[in-house]
């Protein structure tokens, strides 16, 4: 039996070995560099940023990295442009220079030394109130291992602005702050799923549910909270992040999927969101 399966081994690696052909004189599709703009702005950012980087050549030398150049960029609001202040990987301003405003469209323009220029536009949504609600309810678990304990759960939704496309991103954080952990007395935890990413189709106008968070009861901490956070994006930023998460976790073996850009003679994504958050004190 131990003979039989060697040779079927055998067999197998000799027919895949001769399936290999040495294929010469094959010519790699023509590379043309492009800008790559990352920028996400909003209106409660005390600091925008704007990173900067340049597609690769994925026939040749892998590891090669092409040379961005001496690079420049502005921004405008339509009424008035200023040109951003460069630092390491890209460019930023701040609310003095250009505030960010809802439902104003600015426009980001790129451009190098080396003839190579990117641009951008995107239009900020309006903040809403969404009147968000955390419905809670705290209850007695049992385990083998940690004995009893309490669990915290908390339902959350949101009630849809109506007459409007409304694209949504939903990030909890919890926060704990206990000293008896000397050298790192609070505790910042992301709870819920990374790309919580919906939409208000067909339930426009509507009370929505959100996501359901659950924690221990945190009560070893001095302190403890979770703060919804309930972002109204446009849609660039939705169509961007949803085609993100379906490349990171796409099938390997299928075909490959795109992410999405809105740069134009460039890649990337500049997109815009506002935030309405809710804080939820658990002790």
């Amino acid at each position: 039996m131990r003979n039989k399966l060697f040779s079927i081994l055998y067999i197998c690696l000799v027919a895949i070995s001769a399936c290999e052909k040495d294929v010469e004189n094959i010519k790699a599709p023509y590379f043309q560099q492009k800008l790559v703009i990352t920028s996400f702005i909003s209106p409660s950012d005390t600091i925008s940023s704007i990173f900067v980087s340049s597609n690769s050549d994925i026939y040749n030398e892998l590891d090669t990295l092409e040379s961005l150049g001496n690079l420049s960029a502005t921004i405008s609001n339509g009424i008035s442009e200023i040109d951003l202040t460069p630092v390491e990987g890209g460019f930023i301003f701040k609310p003095k220079d250009m505030p960010i405003e809802e439902g104003k469209t600015y426009t980001l323009k790129v451009r190098n030394d080396k003839g190579l220029s990117a641009e951008a536009s995107c239009t900020v949504p309006y903040a809403r109130n969404f009147s968000l609600e955390a419905d809670t309810t705290r209850d007695l678990k049992t385990d083998s291992y940690l004995g009893n304990y309490y669990q915290i759960r908390s339902e959350i939704y949101l009630t849809d602005s109506p007459g409007e496309k409304n694209y949504f991103r939903f990030i909890c954080k919890e926060r704990d702050f206990d000293s008896s952990y000397f050298y790192n007395p609070s505790i910042l935890r992301i709870l819920g799923t990374k790309f919580e990413l919906f939409t208000d189709q067909e339930k426009d106008g509507e009370k929505i549910f959100v996501n359901s968070i659950i924690v221990t009861d945190p009560v070893n901490s001095d302190s403890a909270f979770l703060t919804f956070y309930l972002l109204n994006t446009d849609r660039d930023y939705y169509n961007y992040h949803k085609t993100l998460y379906e490349y990171i976790s796409g099938n390997y073996f299928g075909e490959i999927s795109r992410v999405y850009s809105n740069v134009n003679d460039g890649l990337g994504i500049f997109a815009s969101y506002t935030v309405d958050s809710l804080v939820l004190r658990l002790k």
